[in-house]
């Protein structure tokens, strides 16, 4: 499993980039919100998504990640540089965390769901998933539990049960005013 954490640290390309980190406690959110404004990357991180290059990183782009109290799953939002949805990105996970200097953090545990801009959906890394359990880096325990939170998001994904989906513009602007 990969650790990683709400300041983006273990992403090389960002060379020049500001972090602010709140805690939100309100109807429809309860967690730690981080922000990353990019404002420079060595190289852009494009990735090809359904025949498609995307440009996901690039000098001006920023993201916010979401840490549920509740729930084995993170939530990044990537923006463009007009502040537009690229996409948002579950990482399913055992789980978030703090650590001992109050910066929270999730053990990746594989499996990603996708939404693109356009309302496409995705579910991927399966073969990660299953690879690491070859490989006994996870457990079959941790597997099927992987597996039953990705199909749960995405059966309340495709019947539009998030409400945090339609609240993460408004996270955003909240996090730059904190600026």
């Amino acid at each position: 499993m990969i650790r990683k954490y709400a300041d983006f640290r273990n992403i090389s390309c960002l060379i020049d980039k500001q972090f602010s980190l709140t805690y939100m406690d309100n109807n429809d959110f309860k967690g730690y919100v981080s922000l990353i404004q990019i404002h420079k990357v060595t190289d852009p991180i494009v990735v090809k998504v359904a025949e498609q290059e995307i440009c996901f990183a690039d000098n001006n782009y920023c993201w916010t990640r979401h840490f549920p109290d509740e729930g084995n799953y993170s939530l990044i939002t990537m923006y463009d540089a007009d502040q537009e949805v690229i996409q948002w990105y579950f990482d399913i996970c055992t789980g978030n965390k703090v650590d001992a200097q109050g910066m929270p953090f999730f053990d990746d545990i594989y499996l990603d769901i996708s939404i693109m801009a356009n309302g496409e959906i995705y579910l991927l890394d399966e073969d990660e998933l299953e690879d690491a359990l070859t490989n006994n880096i996870i457990t079959i325990k941790q597997y099927q539990q992987a597996r039953a939170d990705a199909l749960e998001l995405l059966a309340k994904i495709r019947n539009d049960e998030i409400r945090l989906l339609n609240k993460t513009k408004e996270h955003l602007n909240h996090l730059l005013t904190l600026r």
